[in-house]
């Protein structure tokens, strides 16, 4: 998966990152857009995973309208 990451960020500038508590730092998940590269296309994959604590807290929405932003200033 790791490998995977590096790849986005080296081809396209932009791929998953760390989420951070604003209140204390800690880490609650990971999320954004990654591009996926196959024999056919180069096609990007928004995705997100967070701690169960910090669901319904609207980081999902927030982490998916970053990275929709970002992926369009990349690669509009």
């Amino acid at each position: 998966m790791m490998a995977r990451w590096d790849v986005s960020w080296d081809r396209a500038g932009l791929g998953t990152w760390v989420v951070r508590s604003r209140d204390d730092g800690r880490i609650i998940g990971h999320g954004g857009c990654d591009l996926r590269v196959t024999d056919d296309a180069e096609v990007w994959n928004l995705g997100y995973r967070l701690a169960s604590s910090e669901h319904g807290n609207g980081f999902a929405t927030e982490i998916a309208r970053a990275a929709i932003a970002r992926a369009r200033s990349v690669r509009p």
